[in-house]
């Protein structure tokens, strides 16, 4: 008996887990949860979302503890617990170093890579064009993985990587790309939803990481609220830690609302058919433009000189929405 794998960091993620449950038509699947983040909603939103029902087996595993030797034998017995069971198909939402090494040490038939939002893109034209063996390795990350070489673990994998994918991408070499049109969702959730001609705009961490300064998005933000004539509900992203400035600008046409829920599946628990979306660069945007076709989505693309420091994975991320989606996109130097 074999069974199928699935590992998720992220509530994204596991909806793309639950969207290739259904595309496959897959039994006996394991959902393995690695908590990876140092804030409580990103796991609350994944904890909503698992239906212990729906999966065979459900093993969480915290990464986010502070002890890095426990942390280090606590991957061990992860691993080790894995290899108990073979399996048809892997899928999983990012190469982090625990990833890897289950990916390597596990039997099963093919891997899938499913998308974790907009990096989905830049890594797929910046790592998967190269394999793992020919990449080069700091110092200090080979020592951590000769730590896991000692317990006869591999820590590189070298499966060809598939591809579960929304996005349009070519293939480099033999892998497969299976197009993930989020038809379960669709077919599932989309038959009630009203109508909904208000504005959403999906906020972003763009001063929390760097890209743009506060006073920057500030100025967007007001910026944004004079180009539509409608009102504007403003969404947080969960790791917006800080908005009363943006609070501040609230009256009758623009008000900030917080969701429990990712914003793909807030609109479909409540029934909403969402006209008129907009963000920056989200990920959000592109699975929402695959859920409701029938929106005006907008990309609000900044300006390169506002940035703290240049950054090519974004400008890919417009570049693909130009490209292959119908996306549009409205350069913020222009408002």
């Amino acid at each position: 008996m074999k069974y199928n794998l699935f590992l998720i960091t992220s509530p994204l993620q596991l909806i793309n887990a639950i969207e290739a449950k259904a595309h496959f038509k897959l039994t006996l699947n394991i959902l393995v949860v690695i908590f990876t983040e140092h804030e409580s909603k990103n796991k609350n939103q994944i904890s909503r979302l698992i239906n212990e029902d729906e999966w065979d087996k459900v093993i969480r595993f915290d990464q986010r503890l502070k002890n890095s030797k426990t942390t280090f034998l606590r991957q061990i017995k992860l691993v080790r617990l894995l290899q108990k069971e073979s399996y048809n198909m892997l899928f999983c939402g990012d190469f982090s170093s625990i990833n890897k090494m289950i990916i390597a040490n596990v039997q099963k038939k093919k891997v899938y890579l499913m998308d974790d939002g907009a990096v989905t893109i830049n890594r797929y034209l910046n790592e998967l064009g190269v394999r793992y063996s020919d990449q080069k390795i700091p110092l200090k990350k080979k020592v951590r993985q000769w730590r896991f070489n000692l317990f006869g673990l591999k820590t590189i994998p070298t499966d060809t990587i598939n591809m579960f994918t929304s996005y349009e991408l070519t293939p480099h070499g033999n892998e497969e790309i299976v197009r993930n049109e989020l038809k379960y969702f669709k077919e599932t959730f989309l038959a009630q939803a009203m109508i909904d001609n208000t504005v959403y705009f999906l906020g972003q961490p763009l001063s929390e990481i760097h890209v743009i300064k506060r006073e920057t998005y500030l100025e967007y933000i007001q910026a944004i609220r004079n180009y539509y004539d409608t009102k504007i509900v403003y969404i947080p992203h969960r790791a917006e830690h800080v908005i009363d400035d943006i609070i501040a600008m609230e009256d009758e046409r623009f008000k900030v609302v917080y969701t429990d829920l990712p914003i793909e599946l807030e609109f479909i628990m409540t029934n909403r058919y969402p006209m008129q979306i907009g963000s920056f660069f989200s990920s959000a945007l592109f699975t929402l433009n695959i859920i409701y076709p029938e929106a005006t989505i907008i990309a609000f693309e900044i300006e390169h000189d506002k940035m703290i420091t240049p950054r090519p994975a974004i400008d890919n991320v417009y570049n693909y929405m130009a490209k292959s989606t119908s996306i549009k996109k409205v350069p913020l130097g222009s408002l």
